[in-house]
Protein backbone atom coordinates (compact mmCIF):
# COMPACT_ATOMS: atom_id res chain seq x y z
CA UNK A 1 0.00 0.00 0.00
CA UNK A 2 1.20 3.54 -1.27
CA UNK A 3 2.78 5.47 1.76
CA UNK A 4 0.86 8.97 1.40
CA UNK A 5 0.35 11.79 3.49
CA UNK A 6 -3.19 9.87 4.19
CA UNK A 7 -1.93 6.45 5.30
CA UNK A 8 1.20 7.77 7.12
CA UNK A 9 -1.26 9.56 9.87
CA UNK A 10 -2.43 5.64 10.72
CA UNK A 11 0.91 4.57 11.51
CA UNK A 12 0.69 4.57 14.76
CA UNK A 13 -2.70 2.91 15.30
CA UNK A 14 -3.33 -1.06 15.77
CA UNK A 15 -2.69 -2.77 12.92
CA UNK A 16 -5.95 -4.24 12.12
CA UNK A 17 -7.20 -0.97 13.36
CA UNK A 18 -5.36 0.79 10.97
CA UNK A 19 -6.54 -1.50 8.32
CA UNK A 20 -9.94 -1.31 9.52
CA UNK A 21 -10.26 2.58 8.85
CA UNK A 22 -8.26 3.23 5.67
CA UNK A 23 -10.47 0.13 3.71
CA UNK A 24 -13.65 2.59 4.15
CA UNK A 25 -11.82 5.19 2.63
CA UNK A 26 -11.80 5.54 -1.34
CA UNK A 27 -9.30 7.35 -3.57
CA UNK A 28 -10.73 10.40 -5.55
CA UNK A 29 -9.03 12.95 -7.96
CA UNK A 30 -10.78 16.11 -8.44
CA UNK A 31 -9.84 18.41 -11.85
CA UNK A 32 -9.38 22.42 -11.38
CA UNK A 33 -12.96 24.01 -10.86
CA UNK A 34 -14.43 20.74 -10.45
CA UNK A 35 -17.23 20.49 -7.46
CA UNK A 36 -16.39 17.99 -4.67
CA UNK A 37 -20.09 19.41 -3.24
CA UNK A 38 -22.61 20.77 -5.28
CA UNK A 39 -25.33 23.88 -3.82
CA UNK A 40 -28.25 22.44 -2.67
CA UNK A 41 -26.65 18.47 -2.84
CA UNK A 42 -26.68 17.00 0.69
CA UNK A 43 -23.44 16.15 1.91
CA UNK A 44 -22.66 12.71 2.19
CA UNK A 45 -18.78 12.64 2.33
CA UNK A 46 -15.94 13.96 4.39
CA UNK A 47 -12.89 14.22 2.14
CA UNK A 48 -9.48 14.04 3.40
CA UNK A 49 -6.99 16.60 1.14
CA UNK A 50 -3.89 14.48 -0.43
CA UNK A 51 -3.06 17.42 -2.23
CA UNK A 52 -4.32 20.12 -3.89
CA UNK A 53 -6.70 23.14 -2.19
CA UNK A 54 -10.34 22.90 -1.85
CA UNK A 55 -12.54 25.75 -0.18
CA UNK A 56 -16.02 26.09 0.75
CA UNK A 57 -18.10 28.96 -1.13
CA UNK A 58 -21.52 30.55 -0.75
CA UNK A 59 -22.61 32.97 -3.54
CA UNK A 60 -24.39 35.76 -3.18
CA UNK A 61 -27.14 35.38 -5.16
CA UNK A 62 -27.33 31.07 -4.42
CA UNK A 63 -26.11 30.42 -8.10
CA UNK A 64 -22.72 29.34 -8.81
CA UNK A 65 -23.27 28.45 -12.34
CA UNK A 66 -21.55 31.63 -13.29
CA UNK A 67 -18.24 33.13 -15.01
CA UNK A 68 -15.37 32.63 -13.91
CA UNK A 69 -14.30 36.55 -14.44
CA UNK A 70 -16.91 37.94 -12.42
CA UNK A 71 -16.92 34.83 -9.80
CA UNK A 72 -15.01 37.62 -7.18
CA UNK A 73 -17.85 40.07 -6.89
CA UNK A 74 -20.07 37.17 -5.99
CA UNK A 75 -18.59 34.89 -3.77
CA UNK A 76 -17.87 34.37 -0.17
CA UNK A 77 -15.05 31.87 0.50
CA UNK A 78 -16.29 30.40 3.90
CA UNK A 79 -13.58 27.83 4.64
CA UNK A 80 -10.39 26.73 2.45
CA UNK A 81 -8.52 23.32 3.30
CA UNK A 82 -5.28 21.93 1.55
CA UNK A 83 -2.78 19.27 1.79
CA UNK A 84 -3.24 16.73 4.96
CA UNK A 85 -6.54 18.73 6.15
CA UNK A 86 -10.30 17.41 6.34
CA UNK A 87 -13.25 19.23 4.90
CA UNK A 88 -16.83 18.54 4.66
CA UNK A 89 -20.28 20.53 4.95
CA UNK A 90 -20.87 20.32 8.25
CA UNK A 91 -24.73 21.82 8.46
CA UNK A 92 -25.77 19.93 5.39
CA UNK A 93 -23.85 16.54 6.84
CA UNK A 94 -24.76 16.18 10.33
CA UNK A 95 -28.68 17.77 9.93
CA UNK A 96 -28.98 15.91 6.47
CA UNK A 97 -30.25 19.25 4.16
CA UNK A 98 -28.96 20.43 1.21
CA UNK A 99 -26.34 22.21 1.40
CA UNK A 100 -26.33 26.33 1.33
CA UNK A 101 -22.72 26.31 -0.09
CA UNK A 102 -20.13 24.86 -2.69
CA UNK A 103 -16.83 22.94 -1.97
CA UNK A 104 -14.94 23.60 -4.74
CA UNK A 105 -11.23 22.45 -6.29
CA UNK A 106 -9.37 25.50 -6.86
CA UNK A 107 -7.01 23.53 -8.46
CA UNK A 108 -6.42 19.68 -9.42
CA UNK A 109 -7.09 17.74 -5.65
CA UNK A 110 -5.95 13.96 -4.74
CA UNK A 111 -8.44 12.91 -2.19
CA UNK A 112 -9.82 10.61 -0.15
CA UNK A 113 -13.24 10.34 1.15
CA UNK A 114 -15.47 8.16 3.68
CA UNK A 115 -19.40 8.04 2.71
CA UNK A 116 -21.34 9.04 5.59
CA UNK A 117 -23.39 5.95 6.19
CA UNK A 118 -20.09 3.96 6.64
CA UNK A 119 -18.70 6.94 8.74
CA UNK A 120 -21.36 6.59 11.25
CA UNK A 121 -21.44 3.02 11.52
CA UNK A 122 -17.91 2.14 12.09
CA UNK A 123 -18.44 5.09 14.79
CA UNK A 124 -20.86 3.19 16.56
CA UNK A 125 -19.26 -0.73 16.31
CA UNK A 126 -15.78 0.59 17.42
CA UNK A 127 -14.72 2.22 20.67
CA UNK A 128 -11.31 2.71 18.80
CA UNK A 129 -12.76 4.45 15.49
CA UNK A 130 -15.03 6.61 17.80
CA UNK A 131 -12.13 7.75 19.36
CA UNK A 132 -10.47 8.29 16.08
CA UNK A 133 -13.44 10.20 15.29
CA UNK A 134 -13.63 12.79 17.68
CA UNK A 135 -9.72 13.90 17.20
CA UNK A 136 -10.98 14.16 13.75
CA UNK A 137 -13.62 16.72 15.27
CA UNK A 138 -10.77 18.13 17.62
CA UNK A 139 -8.50 19.38 14.59
CA UNK A 140 -12.33 20.87 13.00
CA UNK A 141 -12.78 22.56 16.12
CA UNK A 142 -9.33 24.28 16.20
CA UNK A 143 -9.31 25.56 12.65
CA UNK A 144 -13.06 26.77 13.73
CA UNK A 145 -11.79 28.79 16.58
CA UNK A 146 -8.60 29.92 14.23
CA UNK A 147 -10.94 31.09 11.98
CA UNK A 148 -13.61 33.02 14.52
CA UNK A 149 -10.31 34.43 15.68
CA UNK A 150 -8.99 35.58 12.67
CA UNK A 151 -12.84 36.95 11.35
CA UNK A 152 -12.52 39.13 14.62
CA UNK A 153 -9.48 40.98 13.05
CA UNK A 154 -11.10 44.41 12.10
CA UNK A 155 -7.70 45.54 9.98
CA UNK A 156 -7.56 43.64 6.83
CA UNK A 157 -3.72 44.19 6.99
CA UNK A 158 -3.94 41.90 10.24
CA UNK A 159 -6.14 39.39 8.62
CA UNK A 160 -3.99 38.96 5.70
CA UNK A 161 -0.88 38.82 8.03
CA UNK A 162 -2.69 36.36 10.09
CA UNK A 163 -3.74 34.00 7.28
CA UNK A 164 -0.08 34.31 5.49
CA UNK A 165 1.21 32.80 8.97
CA UNK A 166 -1.41 30.24 9.35
CA UNK A 167 -1.94 29.31 5.69
CA UNK A 168 1.37 30.46 4.44
CA UNK A 169 1.05 27.05 2.05
CA UNK A 170 -1.62 28.74 0.45
CA UNK A 171 -0.33 32.06 -0.47
CA UNK A 172 1.78 31.81 -3.34
CA UNK A 173 -0.71 29.19 -4.76
CA UNK A 174 -4.29 30.65 -5.25
CA UNK A 175 -5.52 33.32 -7.29
CA UNK A 176 -6.02 36.55 -5.60
CA UNK A 177 -9.52 36.32 -5.72
CA UNK A 178 -10.14 33.64 -3.66
CA UNK A 179 -7.81 34.82 -0.94
CA UNK A 180 -9.40 38.19 -1.26
CA UNK A 181 -12.84 36.84 -0.57
CA UNK A 182 -11.48 34.40 2.57
CA UNK A 183 -10.22 37.73 4.34
CA UNK A 184 -14.05 39.55 3.13
CA UNK A 185 -12.51 42.37 1.36
CA UNK A 186 -12.15 43.00 -2.50
CA UNK A 187 -8.94 41.82 -4.49
CA UNK A 188 -8.22 45.29 -5.71
CA UNK A 189 -7.77 45.83 -1.89
CA UNK A 190 -5.70 43.00 -0.98
CA UNK A 191 -3.32 44.37 -4.42
CA UNK A 192 -3.71 47.72 -2.58
CA UNK A 193 -2.09 46.37 0.89
CA UNK A 194 0.72 44.28 -0.76
CA UNK A 195 1.72 47.24 -2.97
CA UNK A 196 1.72 49.05 0.16
CA UNK A 197 3.53 46.12 2.48
CA UNK A 198 5.74 46.15 -0.11
CA UNK A 199 6.71 49.97 -0.52
CA UNK A 200 7.51 50.06 3.28
CA UNK A 201 9.97 47.29 2.96
CA UNK A 202 11.79 48.31 -0.04
CA UNK A 203 14.71 50.25 0.57
CA UNK A 204 14.29 52.11 -2.71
Amino acid sequence: MENTNFFAQFENLDGNLKLQIVSLFKPVVFEKHEYLLKKDDISQKIFFIESGVVAEIKYADGNADIDEDIEAERMIVNWMAGENEWIYQVKSFHNNEPSECAIKALEKVKAFYILKNDFLDARQNSLEISDFVFKLYDLYLVKLEKRNNFLRLKSASQRLEYFEKDQRHLCNTLPQKYIASYLNISPSELSRIRKRRSRQISPY
